[in-house]
């Protein structure tokens, strides 16, 4: 017998005790199409960061002349990702 939309199978009438087995999950459950799980936005990029502030001549200007740093490193990819707190720092050239 199927409970709960074809969640739960109750053997209890056919075996005389009450064991409820979990069913598996039919491609028709409603169930299955409501994910609950919260989607997580892609972390910010070091160009995402200074594209707030510069303009892309400028980015592209201190990135060739290796001035961006995240940390204490050195950018040499603009698609890095650099999530708060970390935080893209531009010395002068």
């Amino acid at each position: 017998m199927l409970l709960a939309g074809g969640r739960t199978l109750l053997f209890g009438h056919l075996f005389g005790c009450g064991v409820r087995v979990p069913a598996a999950a039919s491609e028709d459950d409603p169930m299955d199409e409501h994910d609950d799980t919260p989607e997580l936005a892609p972390a910010p990029t070091v160009h995402d960061r200074l594209r707030t502030y510069l303009s892309e001549e400028r980015i592209q200007a201190h990135f060739k002349a290796g001035s961006i740093r995240v940390g204490d490193q050195v950018v040499t990819d603009l698609n890095q990702p650099a999530p708060p707190p970390a935080r893209p720092v531009i010395l002068p050239f």
